[in-house]
């Protein structure tokens, strides 16, 4: 701080206290620009820490998730398929210690029709964790597959397909992730949508790898606060967000109210992903 003395009453005295005012002022100054750099840094730093809340938030969730959808598979299996190994077993030792040749055929054509009715259950559970059609095939014979199949569990949907084949040209985990999302994305037509006309995109580019699922339903308001959707238990829209980001790729939902419902996603495609 420099301050002059301007008691004098002479020109010399004017422009001291013209200068002790300039010096005065760009006090102000500093001091307002050093409050504003601290008030920015808060600011900055309050919405760093509720962005990472966010997402602390989402992941919680999504391992809640996550556990107990291991959860429901232990359950199903428990309740399912090994109640019926069960008793697929006590019906096959009784059948062996059955005299009569007629109720021991009996009996075993039972344990045999049972076992390939669980042998099925098995299978489709599977099917579920791990589409059979996605590692030797690709991402588009495996689409087509779940479709075969969706489409005959909804008839009145109209659905268009556009899809390349990829065969076994894309890394497992990317495959894997837009499959993944794929499923949600008709999960959610099914459950919410009305549709009367779902579209499915795939393409292959030489730099990237897009999948867009597109439909013609009721739509609904796109949510700006993730944190808040995943605490209010909508997980299936978080979940795909989460996968794909975590893949650096880039997730587009569109929706409004009456207006159908579009997700794009796009995953960049390494230098050593060749077609074959």
């Amino acid at each position: 701080d420099h301050v002059i003395d301007d008691t004098q009453g002479d020109e010399f005295g004017e422009l001291s206290r013209a200068f002790n005012q300039m010096t005065a002022a760009l006090r102000e100054i500093t001091a307002a620009r050093a409050q504003l750099a601290r008030e920015m840094a808060e600011q900055q730093m309050s919405a760093q820490q509720a962005e990472f809340d966010t997402q602390v938030e989402v992941q919680r969730r999504l391992m809640q998730q996550r556990e107990m959808e291991r959860l429901d598979i232990a359950r199903d299996l428990h309740d399912g398929v090994l109640q019926e190994l069960t008793l697929i077993g006590f019906t096959l030792a009784e059948a062996m210690r059955m005299e009569d040749k007629d109720s021991r055929v009996e009996k075993l054509n039972w344990v045999a029709e049972n076992l390939k009715k669980q042998v099925g259950e098995i299978r489709a559970f599977c099917n579920q964790l791990r589409p059979p059609a996605l590692a030797p095939f690709g991402l588009e014979k495996a689409i087509r597959s779940h479709i075969d199949e969706y489409q005959a569990r909804y008839p009145a949907l109209k659905i268009h397909l556009n899809l390349q084949a990829d065969r076994q040209t894309l890394p497992e985990e990317t495959r894997m992730a837009l499959y993944r999302i794929f499923q949600e994305a008709l999960n959610n037509v099914a459950r919410h949508s009305n549709a009367g006309q779902l579209w499915i995109n795939w393409v292959l580019e030489d730099q990237e790898v897009w999948l867009e699922i597109k439909d013609d339903g009721v739509g609904f308001e796109v949510p700006s606060d993730w944190g808040a959707h995943a605490r209010s238990g909508h997980l299936g829209l978080v979940g795909m967000r989460e996968r794909i980001l975590a893949m650096g790729g880039e997730i587009l939902i569109d929706s409004q109210p009456g207006q159908g419902t579009r997700v794009q996603v796009k995953i960049r495609r390494k230098e050593n992903e060749n077609e074959s």
